[in-house]
């Protein structure tokens, strides 16, 4: 089904290069800019990486109209966040898309590449002849977007940008807009205006964005990733009846309509189908695949994000998040369709079920395997006999169809085991005929007592039957160690669609041998082939996990690749760039909940899973998973262990943000120990464990030895890396805050001061570190009386903090309480006041009224009440 034009923008910074600190204000401008235009979607990457950049240009291969890069470049590559993009695998790439109708460089000497793409097919290409000085190229891209978004051509655009240009710096230019035919690039570096226009004929000159507008308004809009390759002439044979009575309830009744059934009797097949049949009935349609936490399902839902034009935030709380996201919806004007296939009863949970968009505006379709509460049910039984030999005909044609009655009537009309049964006979091309098999099927019993009885405690009466054929069919099926082993992965991960480059990569197998295990899986039943990748069924994940259930060994390179995407940089690095994983991370870490014999690879990916959620916010969670970690490597190596220390230090600070001060400091005093016996005392691991142990001496009130500790690890820092390394800003500022609290403001100002100015060098004014900074020097600074600075450094602390984390972030509500307490002394109360009661809530909602923040903040707001009183 068609889908709006795209605008893809990606932009990548980098801290090993110069760090570029206008590209995030260029990422936002694009933001403002495109956000209104109803007519095409805009994908921003916001810190792009070459598999993210490929696996997006295939996923919008039809729609793409105008590719942005932003971030370090020159003539032979872009420079991405994992490595270099080479440009012949670009143009490649880009000569696939028809639609395609600009690609804009803006990064340093890249007219180099304008060649390339122009003979690929792109129709225009803006490049640079030179290097480009970090704001003229954010405000470049910002009026040439402006312009290009209130409906002027592109050549139009292009010489309003330059002007604005050269309205700044002066000069006149010439040749700044090259036919294909002419095109000549220039030989060395220049000083002059850098942007050229290359087209390949000048009929794209006179090309508009408002060109698309009435090609697309009267279409459904996918919120995200809808399924659509779908034809119910094949794929949903005999539920007509089903789809028509399917659609009276929805058509009739403001209520969340539900299709219940038995696993893999067709529930998702029947909600395909329907959206197939139906989608033009809608203006919006939403799918949501229910992960095993519906909230986390929808939160990290990148794709309905981008449309809801909400992007992802580093430690965003995800239930607010997904309340955040609801209301989006609901304010859709409509009609409007929302899928949520293979939901649990998490769905009818009264705050989950109020958030849930609803009459007039939407519709809503939910599957599950469950009875749910309050919905309009439809039950869905097994297909009519007459379809489920239609369906099995469809796979296998031998045998006679009294035969083949009888073994679809053995199997209970069950579609699913239909389907794997038809599939089964023609792979055995005459060597099993229908009576065999069905002899074999009736032989069939679960002689494992453990294995029946878990099947007993999970399953109804009827999947236990059908639990017992799948057993035989996948002993019948002999498949190779390649393709159980490949089951063994999809078992673990979400029931959600994979591509065959994203799974080659995470187990190292080479794409096209893969793709045809995955074809092969499918041929025989065992897969599914969707647009976006290959799916396993539910059923078939919990039948591998009785079969054979992968041990570490088995995801060995699962288990590291999902480590990596969880892993975070050592300078703060977005925390969303972690997201898109977080659901398949979870997913296999969860597989070895409850088994004592962790291996190190898991124990690694616990702990890796455990930060990212520490990051996020879910402080509760991400505490578990740290416990495990530690735990696991306690028993499996003895305290003495190189990564006890790291473990231990990881669940002190999580424990810290939950208020568990004492068992933080036990913590963290034991891997300071180990540190000492493991390094001696001028390893740098020992300052970070010094400084962490410090902290929480801090927090519970012993600041003397706190001090005696940072000064200790700045120290250290300084013999190890010099005085200009980031690392040191960080103990600057631990030690600053420390000496702040012991009354010495002076020197605690000078220390910060000198934290603050290193971190602007380093990172940039956008980066988390430089906010903490400027939080920890303006409360110095308070205490000196200096208010107005104190208060400038707060409102850039904040607005730092609710850029890089989101408005419900505990960092957010510190600062907030922070600059409400310099508003009290200079008497902005009224201000005061809404900056205490929004931080109350973020606290009480993110950790608790039983936190210690919590008493402070409502501590402040008492005082600020009274003084307000007062002055009344």
């Amino acid at each position: 089904m068609p889908q709006l034009p795209v605008i893809l923008t990606a932009f990548a910074n980098s801290y090993d290069e110069a760090y570029l600190s206008h590209l995030e204000k260029e990422y936002d401008r694009l933001l403002d800019i495109l956000a209104p235009l109803s007519y095409l979607r805009h994908v921003p990457l916001s810190s792009a990486k070459t598999g993210q950049l490929v696996s997006t240009l295939t996923q919008y291969q039809q729609e793409l109209l105008i590719l942005h890069f932003g971030g370090h470049a020159d003539g032979s590559q872009l420079h991405f966040k994992d490595a270099g993009g080479q440009v012949a695998g670009l143009a490649e790439n880009l000569s696939l898309h028809p639609q395609l109708k600009l690609v804009f460089l803006n990064g340093c000497n890249t007219q180099a590449q304008a060649v390339q793409y122009l003979e690929a097919g792109v129709p225009a290409v803006i490049a640079t002849t030179c290097a480009v000085a970090d704001g003229q190229a954010m405000q470049f891209a910002d009026v040439f977007y402006t312009a290009l978004a209130k409906g002027h051509t592109l050549e139009d655009a292009f010489v309003r940008a330059k002007g604005a240009i050269k309205l700044v710096d002066g000069g006149t230019y010439e040749d700044e807009i090259l036919n294909w035919r002419g095109l000549r690039l220039r030989e060395e570096q220049v000083t002059e205006l850098p942007w050229r226009l290359y087209v390949a004929g000048d009929e794209v000159l006179v090309w508009k964005l408002e060109m698309a507008d009435n090609k697309v308004k009267s279409l459904p809009i996918l919120l995200n990733n809808v399924p659509t390759n779908f034809d119910p002439k094949t794929d949903c044979i005999g539920r007509e009846i089903e789809l028509a009575e399917l659609h009276q309830k929805l058509s009739q009744s403001s209520k969340v309509a539900l299709v219940r059934g038995l696993g893999g009797i067709g529930k998702t097949t029947l909600a395909m189908a329907y959206v197939a049949i139906h989608q033009d009935n809608y203006q919006h349609l939403a799918w949501i695949t229910q992960g095993d936490d519906l909230i986390n399902t929808v939160a990290l839902d990148q794709s309905l994000a981008l449309s809801l034009e909400l992007p992802l935030q580093a430690g965003e709380d995800l239930s607010s998040r997904f309340v955040q996201l609801m209301q989006a919806l609901r304010g859709i004007p409509g009609p409007n369709l929302l899928v949520i296939d293979n939901a649990t009863a998490q769905v009818a949970a009264r705050e989950i079920f109020q958030q849930l968009p609803k009459a007039p505006n939407w519709k809503v379709l939910v599957t599950s395997r469950q009875d749910l509460p309050d919905f309009v049910v439809m039950e869905l039984q097994v297909l009519r006999p007459e379809a489920v030999l239609e369906l099995f005909r469809l796979y296998y044609q031998g045998g006679s169809d009294e035969e083949a009655m009888e073994l679809l009537q053995e199997i209970g009309y069950h579609t699913l085991t239909t389907e794997l049964l038809a599939k089964t006979l023609q792979r055995k091309k005459g060597l099993h005929s229908i009576p065999k098999l069905l002899d074999t099927l009736r032989k069939r019993q679960l002689d494992d007592p453990k294995l029946a009885e878990k099947l007993w405690a999970r399953h109804s009466g009827e999947e236990r039957g059908v639990f017992k054929y799948l057993m035989g069919l996948y002993e019948l099926a002999n498949l190779n160690e390649k393709e159980i082993w490949v089951l063994q992965q999809f078992a673990v991960l979400p029931a959600l669609p994979l591509e065959v480059a994203m799974l080659a990569e995470w187990l190292y197998q080479d794409a096209e041998e893969l793709n045809q295990v995955l074809a092969d899986l499918v041929d025989r039943g065992w897969l599914s082939s969707q647009e976006e990748g290959y799916v396993v069924h539910r059923l078939v994940q919990e039948l591998v996990l009785y079969k054979q259930a992968p041990g570490a060994e088995e995801l060995d390179a699962l288990l590291e690749a999902m480590s990596r995407k969880m892993t975070k940089g050592d300078y703060g690095n977005r925390v969303t760039d972690n997201f898109p994983w977080l659901p398949y991370a979870e997913k296999v870490a969860a597989h070895f909940s409850g088994i004592e014999d962790l291996s190190e690879k898991v124990s690694m990916l616990l702990n890796n899973v455990g930060n990212v959620f520490s990051a996020i916010g879910n402080y509760t969670r991400a505490a578990q998973l740290l416990e495990l970690a530690l735990d696991s490597d306690l028993r499996n190596f003895g305290p003495g262990y190189s990564t006890i220390a790291v473990r231990q230090s990881n669940l002190a600070l999580v424990l810290r943000s939950l208020g568990d001060y004492p068992r933080a400091a036990q913590l963290l005093q034991s891997a300071l120990n180990a540190d000492l016996r493991n390094f001696g005392p001028e390893h740098p691991n020992v300052a970070v464990s010094q400084s962490n142990l410090a902290t929480i001496l801090s927090d519970l009130g012993d600041y003397i030895r706190a001090a005696q500790l940072l000064q200790s690890a700045l120290d250290v820092a300084i013999r190890n890396f010099g005085p200009e390394h980031p690392t040191i800003a960080i103990r600057q500022s631990n030690l600053g805050s420390v000496l702040h609290k012991l009354g010495d403001y002076t020197q605690a100002a000078k220390l910060l001061e000198l934290a603050l100015d290193s971190d602007l060098r380093n990172f940039g004014p956008e980066h988390p570190y430089v906010a903490v900074s400027q939080s920890n020097l303006a409360l110095v600074l308070r205490s000196l009386g200096d208010y107005p600075r104190a208060a400038q450094l707060l409102v850039l602390a904040l607005a730092s903090a609710m850029r890089n984390f989101g408005e419900d972030h505990p960092t957010v509500a510190m600062s907030q309480s922070n600059l409400a307490a310099v508003y009290y002394q200079v008497d902005r109360l009224d201000e005061a006041k809404i900056l205490l009661e929004q931080a109350l809530q973020t606290v009480e909602k993110s950790l608790g009224v039983n936190h210690p923040d919590y008493a402070g903040i409502v501590s402040w707001l008492d005082a600020v009440n009274k003084k307000l009183n007062a002055f009344s």
